[in-house]
């Protein structure tokens, strides 16, 4: 049987509803009330703690909003039911019980509706003319351009609760192309995170890529199924950003990875160990280096920091397999 809306509120909300209201008195209402009341309360509370415990929550979680349902209408059953016996027991007229029931009945699908419908408008996609766009985004002295893209945070304070544009959330994508009049208008900001991967929606979408993102797709999908980032030169994460403006320890960034391999007492530790690329200079000038953790089994966890200039800091983090970690650091620096 297939359950349009309308068969669905039925059974769901409107028999849980009548059930105590056809009741003829206060007895029989108590007595209903206890009998599908209890067991009903005792049922959503037994799914609540499952799904607080279960690994695989999804199709208890549909169970408990389900019955979570059929509670609520039949408590407000059992309320309109009451209220109306009161009613009556006072003279009012039958229109009017049943108005004030069906009031009762209404009240929280037009609540329920009404949020459904404003939490859809909340998620509409940005305009044309934002996704587009291009825009110029201030990082201390040097001024980047990007696209809307999805891999892209815009962090413009200290910290991090506060005044970010995540823009695969498309409500924070359209306050920033509002924000940067769709790329006509210069900001500031205080770092700029880049989550590659998050490209993956352009990616398996049935519309071609956008011409930024496309490159991307190309290394880390086949087709529609996703390429092992660890096997391509793209790192897993980026930042830029401005370490006199943000509180770079809260991502765990750092200056420079060559500064802090000359300030450690050994390049090898038990946890970390350092290593720099014998030829390659960052614009900073000094050796490209990174600083990995090690695991015994599995790839090395690597991050790259050092200054480009202008009171700008780049970071990117990598996995490399293997030993020899600087030629991976010089692949996925070049990219």
């Amino acid at each position: 049987m297939n359950f349009t809306p309308a068969l669905f509120l039925l059974f769901f909300a409107a028999l849980p509803f009548l059930l105590p209201m056809i009741m003829p008195n206060r007895w029989w209402l108590t007595g209903i009330t206890a009998l599908v009341g209890a067991p009903l309360a005792w049922h959503v509370w037994r799914l609540d703690q499952f799904v607080r415990t279960t690994r695989d929550p999804d199709w208890a979680s549909f169970d408990l909003t389900l019955f979570e349902g059929i509670s609520l209408f039949f408590g407000l059953g059992v309320t309109a039911s009451a209220i109306t016996m009161i009613l009556r027991a006072r003279g009012w007229r039958m229109p009017v019980r049943l108005a004030v029931a069906a009031a009762i009945f209404i009240a929280p699908i037009v609540w329920f509706g009404s949020k459904a419908a404003w939490t859809e408008w909340d998620r509409r996609p940005p305009q044309q003319a934002c996704l587009e766009a291009r825009h110029k985004i201030k990082v201390a002295g040097s001024t980047f351009e990007l696209p809307t893209g999805e891999i892209f945070s815009i962090y413009t304070q200290q910290g991090y609760s506060s005044g970010v544009f995540y823009l695969s959330i498309n409500k924070y994508a359209r306050a920033f192309c509002y924000a940067t009049a769709n790329g006509k208008r210069t900001i500031g900001a205080t770092a700029i995170s880049i989550r590659f991967q998050q490209v993956g929606r352009q990616c398996r979408s049935a519309e071609p890529p956008t011409q930024w993102a496309s490159e991307l797709c190309g290394m880390l999908y086949s087709g529609k199924r996703s390429v092992n980032i660890q096997h391509t030169p793209v790192p897993r994460e980026a930042w830029i950003f401005s370490p006199d403006e943000i509180r770079y320890g809260g991502f765990g960034g750092t200056l420079s990875n060559f500064d802090d391999a000359s300030k450690a007492k050994a390049a090898t530790t038990k946890d970390r160990f350092y290593t720099s690329h014998p030829s390659l200079k960052t614009p900073d000038g000094n050796p490209l280096t990174a600083a990995c953790t090690q695991y015994s089994n599995g790839p090395h966890n690597c991050q790259v920091a050092y200054s480009t200039g202008d009171g700008v800091h780049v970071m990117y983090y990598f996995h490399s397999h293997g030993a020899n970690v600087a030629e991976r650091t010089a692949a996925v620096d070049r990219w």
